[in-house]
Order: structure tokens, then C-alpha cells, then sequence
């Protein structure tokens, strides 16, 4: 009897040892795989957006091959509180780490805007309202 349970401990053990393998591979190629960005991709993050909105977010814009990837991938590695509102671009093939990372770095997308020279006050008033990207 103690060396059938003894072969059977053994099985449990060697079963659950070939399953956390496999899971970590199959986390690696998760947190490796690069979503391809045929162009150049704006993302706004909006302030005070929770995880979830984030993250389909980032899974509309094909940044991410499923939101669920990348809320999980926040929470476990407590990036949250670290993500900042603005607009990011991607403008390469990304992988979920790299969107996070850019995420939290703060590196948001600087836009310009040009004014001619001699305008007026009212020119430039009007350059400045007719900007889609301003709000204010």
C-alpha cells in the first residue's frame, strides 16, 4: 500500500512539475510576442481610466493580442498605479512588455502645431480651436 501511494505521489508530482513548465513557456511567448503594427499607432490613455478600459484599449488598437493579457500582466506585476494619462505612439512591432513599459515611462507623444509668421491674435485663436487634438 505505502508504495502505491509512493508511486502515486510521485505521478502528481511529475504531472504538476510538466504543467508548470509548460505554463511558464507558454507565459514567455506571451510576454514575447510581438503584435505587429503595420502603422504608425496613437494610443490616448485617458486620466483616471481603470485597468479594463487600458486594456481594450490597447487590444482595439491591436497593441495587445487580448486585454485579458495585458490586465493580468499589470496586476501581477503592480504597474497600475504607475501608468500615466496622455498619448503614446507606437510605431513598431511591440511586445506586451514593451507597451507596458512605455506605458509607465511617461513618454507621451509631443504633437506641433505651426503658426505663421505675422498672424493675429484672432488667426491665431482660430489655428488653435480648429486643432482636433486640443481640448481646453
Amino acid at each position: 500500500m505505502l508504495k502505491k501511494g509512493l508511486l502515486l505521489f510521485k505521478i502528481v508530482v511529475l504531472l504538476f512539475g510538466i504543467t508548470a513548465v509548460l505554463l511558464y513557456g507558454h507565459i514567455q511567448h506571451i510576454l514575447s510576442e510581438k503584435q505587429p503594427v503595420p502603422q504608425e499607432v496613437v494610443v490616448q490613455i485617458q486620466n483616471g481610466a481603470s485597468l479594463k478600459q487600458i486594456a481594450a484599449v490597447l487590444a482595439e488598437n491591436k497593441l495587445v493580442a487580448k486585454p485579458e493579457y495585458f490586465y493580468w500582466y499589470a496586476k501581477i506585476n503592480k504597474i497600475y498605479p504607475k501608468i500615466k494619462a496622455g498619448e503614446y505612439l507606437f510605431d513598431k512591432d511591440v511586445a506586451l512588455k514593451d507597451v507596458a513599459d512605455l506605458l509607465t515611462s511617461g513618454k507621451i507623444y509631443f504633437r506641433k502645431i505651426t503658426f505663421p509668421e505675422g498672424i493675429t491674435a484672432t488667426e491665431f485663436k482660430q489655428i488653435l480651436l480648429e486643432n482636433e487634438f486640443l481640448s481646453g
